[in-house]
């Protein structure tokens, strides 16, 4: 009997043992790791200081249906920051810092054929900061929202000095790693700045035009063209067909003759813009032929036709994606084609020709 107690005493006391001390696996456990940066911290800012900045965005009118409202534009801002609004009310908890931007008013309208954004700063008691103001063709609202993105994240950025490094906890950080005396030291890796705006993609532009052209055909021409052309914001590059014809016309050295001509060429048109205008080179190859409508015989001497030359135009945008267009063409031929009518030169086509025309284009 007494040996039984004695053994059920040394049971108890070994189970209390146990419990008050922790397992050597326990004790050399590594601690859980560090908790994930807060949602208000963008690299070393603290975006609580940004937070709360009153958004003021206007449009004007004629432009709503072709520009972004104000929740496309918040939500591009925000993707700039992964996600922080900078525009939400900010926490009464979280606002312990001074907001040295208060105020922002965007600002878009109408300018001729242009678009104007202008962004005012503003910060405590309404005092101006500064003032971006950017212009884009009315054809380039795309455009001009990321540049106004890429404005307003810039500058709640610069305006703000990051945050020192916040000291690691002693609880949950682990301890750092022991390091050589003759290891060199690593600079700590700086924040990346946002990513520049990638330059916006070429557009392709269709367009159509009647035409008056002078000195190509023994009378006045009349006719049309057609393009199609790959646009970047400054330069293009078409390709071009017009098909061109002259009324009855009486030849030169012909008496009561009618003579009627038809022109068909294409050719390419590089050209540079600057704002409503662009300048063009020409660089055409086509064929003429004439007929006649009396018992004559007509003959067409060295059909074939190329020219070269310039053309100045304008072009105002009137919805984002369709503009009037006009021009003006000076060339000079390279082939001179001659009409033969009864074994007879009754006309030759002149050294330089001259041409108009207004038309419409669509961009996409």
């Amino acid at each position: 009997m007494r040996i039984a107690a004695g053994l059920a005493f040394a049971v108890i006391l070994l189970g209390a043992r146990a419990q008050a001390q922790p397992s050597r696996a326990q004790a050399e456990s590594p601690p859980s790791p560090a908790s994930p940066p807060p949602a208000w911290k963008w690299g070393r800012i603290d975006l609580r200081r940004v937070a709360g900045i009153e958004l003021a965005y206007t449009r004007g009118p004629g432009i709503e249906r072709l520009c972004a409202d104000e929740q496309a534009f918040r939500n591009a801002v925000a993707l700039s920051f992964e996600g922080f609004d900078a525009f939400e009310p900010a926490q009464p908890n979280e606002a312990i810092f001074p907001l040295p931007l208060k105020r922002l008013e965007v600002s878009i309208v109408r300018r001729n054929a242009g678009i104007t954004a202008t962004m005012d700063w503003f910060g405590e008691g309404r005092t101006f900061l500064h003032r971006r103001e950017f212009t884009e063709p009315v054809t380039a609202c795309d455009r001009l929202l990321r540049t106004m993105v890429s404005s307003a994240a810039v500058s709640i950025t610069v305006v703000l000095p990051p945050l020192p490094d916040a000291p690691p906890s002693p609880v949950s950080a682990p301890a750092p790693a022991r390091v050589p005396a003759s290891a060199p030291s690593i600079p700590a890796r700086a924040q990346a700045p946002p990513a520049p705006m990638a330059a916006p993609g070429p557009r392709f532009r269709f367009g159509a035009a009647p035409m008056l052209a002078f000195e190509i055909t023994p009378g006045l021409a009349v006719g049309g063209a057609v393009d199609a052309a790959v646009r970047w914001p400054s330069v293009s590059l078409g390709l071009e067909g017009r098909l061109l014809v002259s009324p009855s016309q009486d030849a030169a050295g012909v008496d009561g003759v009618a003579i009627a001509t038809a022109l068909g060429a294409v050719g390419a048109v590089p050209c540079l813009h600057v704002k409503w205008f662009f300048g063009c080179g020409l660089l055409e190859l086509g064929a003429m032929r004439f007929t006649d409508g009396g018992d004559g015989r007509a003959e067409t001497r060295d059909p074939l036709f190329a020219a070269g030359g310039l053309r100045a135009g304008v072009e105002w945008p009137f919805a984002e994606h369709f503009a009037v267009r006009g021009f003006a063409d000076g060339a000079c031929v390279f082939t001179r084609t001659t009409l033969i009518y009864n074994d007879k030169e009754a006309w030759t086509t002149p050294l330089l020709f001259g041409g108009v025309g207004v038309g419409l284009t669509a961009a996409f």
